[in-house]
């Protein structure tokens, strides 16, 4: 009687790529796609092949279709569709659609497909609410945009049933009109530029009273020694660390022609750093015009000393 004996032998085990030789790390390659499959094209596609048939009525539309998908990439690139797709866009309301479509939103000659909208004129108030944000150098986010429409819908008193709920609707319309969450940078949006140019008017009136080497400048600019950078080369995805807040105020005078400068004024947060070595600043050679407070802000005191 034949028996059969199973072999325990374990399997010996692949070694796994660590490091730059992931799996995902793939090379490079050049090679295009010989895909013959039609495309789903683009409103700006559709738009140009319409405007090119009208350039050449003689066409047949198995010429029109054979010349787009053969069309060499300096004119263009090859769009490939069928005849029957062709004869679809053609039609009289479908071609009028197409151009209607053009002129909806910002985005609309990108998008394959036509972008639904329930209600138009609730969109539009929308539009011009954020426009007007925008001007007013106001920030908008999301939860805003969600509340302003529920607003709106009240106002125009729009039934229950086409109002738009939650926040699905935010990606659709952020895309529409090329909206991007975008970091603010500087404060130069606080500043009122007629104040500014009035302001710049009457300083120009004072400062001709002196000569070119007797008018001083002074300003404040602060850097943190101890702040790590926030991007740098890694092999992996790293977490972020908590940045340091340690900042040093330094005070730059100088007169407009350059010829004379003043010692820089040093704020910190501590009376004496360690890097003083126990030493008066005062004291120094060369002496150091060093001050302290508690977040190294130059203040009325020390800017009149």
């Amino acid at each position: 009687m034949n028996r059969t004996v199973r072999n325990n032998t374990a399997k010996p085990k692949k070694n796994k790529p660590k490091g730059l030789h992931k799996k995902n790390n793939k090379p490079k390659t050049s090679a295009q796609s010989t895909q013959t499959q039609c495309q789903n094209l683009t409103l700006y596609d559709w738009l140009q092949v319409i405007d090119y048939i009208d350039d050449h009525p003689e066409l047949t539309q198995l010429q029109i279709v054979n010349y787009f998908s053969s069309c060499p990439d300096s004119e263009g690139g090859a769009l490939k569709f069928s005849q029957g797709t062709l004869s679809k866009k053609l039609k009289s309301d479908a071609k009028a659609e197409l151009r209607e479509r053009a002129q909806s939103h910002p985005d609309a000659l990108s998008g394959k497909r036509a972008r639904i909208v329930t209600r138009p004129d609730v969109e539009r108030c929308l539009v011009i609410w954020v426009e007007s944000m925008e001007n007013r150098g106001e920030t908008v986010t999301g939860p805003m945009l969600s509340e302003k429409r529920r607003r709106i819908e009240e106002m125009l008193k729009v039934p229950d049933e086409e109002r738009l709920k939650g926040s699905g609707w935010l990606t659709s319309f952020k895309k529409a009109y090329h909206m991007h969450e975008r970091r603010h940078h500087g404060e130069a949006g606080s500043v009122d530029l007629s104040a500014v140019e009035q302001e710049r008017k009457v300083l120009q009136v004072v400062l001709a009273k002196f000569k070119p080497e007797d008018r001083w400048n002074a300003d404040e600019t602060s850097f943190f020694p101890s702040l790590a950078p926030d991007r740098g080369l890694c092999t992996r995805e790293l977490s972020g660390k908590k940045k340091s807040k340690f900042r040093i105020s330094v005070l730059v005078i100088t007169n407009q022609t350059g010829t004379e400068k003043q010692k820089l004024l040093f704020i910190g947060c501590y009376a004496r750093p360690r890097c003083f070595n126990k030493k008066d600043p005062a004291r120094m050679r060369p002496p150091l015009y060093y001050h302290f407070n508690k977040k190294a802000w130059m203040t009325m005191v020390i800017f009149e000393e």
